[in-house]
């Protein structure tokens, strides 16, 4: 993909940055829904990519959605509503498929990013006097079950690439579910008020309180550059 003749967009032109960031991943977009379903080999290879795109394309949603203005959500009534109970569908019914949806909430990073140490490079200490007694178990305790596998890799290929194409062909849809869970978090007073997991620079942490498109365009302006940009791969 090449740089554009135009001088490159900045961070100072929202506008310009959000539709070069969207041209990028409808590209991309594109040539990864075409490996869907072609094979292990192809899908691992989409998979490579996908994430990238995924990034892009939330970080244009989201500052579409701040643009929004969405009043907080209203309280629920205290008394539970009766819902009327309606009949579970015959199984010999004809189930239309649902398309997946494009995920607009980041998993928070709550996890060490210390990478684990294998049981091979864990030490082995062992310290026992004459009075220590090791435990033995009387029974040999039962194994746990196998959970169920979960889809293979070509089916979550699959899904993803399903929900990045419906996410691009709904986006005024989707930057509403975020504007509306962005309103429903600040009317809860909850800590996490960013669909994106990962904090903003330590430049922009403050003028992010206030005007949190600013890391955000930061952000897509230097996922623009890496996608355009020379591979030196």
């Amino acid at each position: 993909m090449e740089t554009p003749a135009d001088p490159f967009p900045t961070p100072a032109e929202p506008e310009r940055l959000e539709a070069l960031a969207l041209d990028i991943v409808a590209t991309m977009a594109t040539a990864l829904t075409e490996l869907a379903g072609r094979g292990l080999a192809l899908a691992r290879r989409g998979m490579r990519d996908l994430p990238f795109v995924e990034d892009l394309l939330r970080r244009v949603i989201y500052l579409m959605a701040l643009r929004l203005d969405v009043p907080p959500p209203a309280p629920s009534p205290a008394a539970p509503s009766q819902r009327r109970e309606t009949p579970a569908p015959s199984s010999d019914a004809p189930r239309a498929p649902s398309t997946p949806r494009f995920r607009l909430i980041e998993p928070e990073q709550d996890r060490d990013p210390r990478p684990l140490l294998a049981p091979a490079d864990c030490p082995r200490i062992t310290l026992m006097d004459s009075a220590a007694r090791p435990f033995i178990p009387d029974e040999p305790t039962p194994a746990a079950p196998r959970p169920r596998p979960g889809p293979g890799l070509e089916d979550r290929y699959l899904r993803r690439t399903l929900a990045l194409a419906d996410a691009v062909a709904n986006l005024d849809a989707y930057a509403m579910r975020m504007a509306r869970w962005i309103a429903r978090q600040a009317s809860e007073n909850a800590k996490r008020l960013s669909p994106l997991a990962g904090a903003p620079a330590p430049e922009h942490a403050k003028i992010a309180e206030t005007q949190p498109a600013v890391p955000v365009l930061s952000d897509l302006y230097l996922l623009v550059l890496m996608a355009l940009g020379p591979d030196t791969s």
